[in-house]
């Protein structure tokens, strides 16, 4: 749920509001039913699903939004967790777009068993009341992991 994520939400709107800026908040493709750019999650379909396409997809909108009289200023990006990664990939890759990245507990460089992610993961779960979420995660985490053992 969103209001686990209070603070991704509330800090930068607040910070917004203190520097006189406009906050956007962009969804990443495939989240939701509204931002499927195809008809079904095919393996095919799915090639379009990816941390590269996301960033283009945010340097895309930042220069449309630039072409408007109202919009033609200072972009800083922010994302928390996954989507901090992509605020500071976002930031070496277009930084002729922003003028900054804020990106707490963005994980940039990938991990091999990165057994820390899920600790914090079951802490702020089990601090936020939603131990009933724990059973299923690591079901899915083990079938998955089961599956990448294999050759089919």
């Amino acid at each position: 749920p969103v209001e686990f994520f209070n603070f991704q939400e509330y800090l930068p709107r607040d910070l917004a509001v203190n520097f006189k800026a406009t906050y956007i908040a962009l969804e990443h493709r495939y989240y939701s039913a509204d931002s499927m750019p195809t008809k079904d999650w095919s393996t095919e379909n799915l090639k379009y699903l990816s941390s590269r396409q996301a960033l283009a997809d945010a340097a895309n909108f930042i220069v449309q939004m630039n072409k408007t009289a109202s919009f033609a200023g200072k972009w800083v990006i922010w994302g928390c967790s996954y989507s901090g990664g992509l605020s500071a990939w976002f930031r070496a890759k277009y930084p002729n777009l922003v003028v900054g990245a804020i990106a707490p507990s963005g994980p940039v460089h990938a991990t091999n068993d990165f057994y820390q992610y899920y600790a914090q993961w079951d802490k702020s779960v089990r601090l936020a009341g939603m131990d009933s979420c724990i059973p299923p995660v690591e079901s899915a985490v083990a079938s998955i992991s089961d599956m990448l053992k294999t050759q089919d």
